[in-house]
């Protein structure tokens, strides 16, 4: 399986991921992942990761097992991109304020069904139109 990934790990990511972090590298931006798996699933996240590229692009990467609003990050200086829901809700429930927050809500995929209530996020379709 790990072999699979890291053959074919560009088909994991979105094609604007790459161009996105670049973008940001160039802007002298500190990138971090930060992602959310059971703690059975840390093996494949970390697997997806490697085989996908954005590895050579990232500072640091935190696979964490709680939502992402209860961890102890410094949220007044990030900005958070995520697709699901729950992540963005939490955070913003820890005070990331909504203009730090980026749904990314690509046409009738996974998470991008599941209206969020609580606050608008920025909401794009793909990282290609998000200007930091």
């Amino acid at each position: 399986v790990f072999d699979e990934f890291l053959a074919n790990g560009e088909k994991i990511m979105y094609p604007d991921s790459i161009p996105f972090l670049e973008r940001l590298s160039q802007k002298d931006c500190e990138i971090n992942i930060l992602t959310y798996t059971a703690k059975e699933g840390f093996a494949y996240q970390m697997q997806k990761l490697m085989g996908s590229g954005v590895i050579d692009y990232v500072d640091n990467f935190i696979i964490c097992s709680r939502p992402k609003g209860e961890l102890e990050l410094d949220y007044e200086n990030a900005y958070f991109f995520d697709d699901n829901p729950k992540e963005l809700i939490s955070l913003f429930k820890a005070g990331v304020s909504e203009d730090r927050l980026f749904r990314i809500r690509r046409d009738g995929v996974g998470y991008s069904l599941i209206d969020i209530t609580e606050f608008k996020p920025n909401e794009h379709k793909d990282f290609a139109d998000i200007n930091l």
